[in-house]
């Protein structure tokens, strides 16, 4: 059986996710035991607690952000205002 090019291009791609994944896995796996303890199991339940909160509000914000930034470019499919576009919403969260 021959693989066609786009079969070999999805099968690289599978293997890129699966490596990458298993990698943060891993990471995740040494040092969650290692910053317990560092830092002490109280203190460690305030940090998951408030990256969970941070990321909780970092998801709405981008939710937001790209509903209206494909709503935008829908809007003004030419080229000048998609230029507008961009730099009035990309080009501030670069700085962020």
């Amino acid at each position: 059986m021959k693989f066609k090019q786009s079969n070999i291009y999805i099968l690289e791609n599978v293997f890129s996710l699966v490596s990458v994944k298993s990698i943060d896995l891993g990471i995740a796996i040494f040092l969650i035991p290692y910053l317990i303890y560092k830092v002490g199991l109280q203190n460690y339940g305030i940090y998951a607690f408030s990256i969970s909160l941070i990321l909780y509000l970092v998801n709405i914000i981008n939710y937001s952000f790209d509903f209206t930034v494909v709503r935008e470019l829908a809007v003004h499919s030419k080229k000048k205002k998609i230029q507008i576009v961009y730099l009035t919403r990309f080009l501030p969260l670069s700085y962020t």
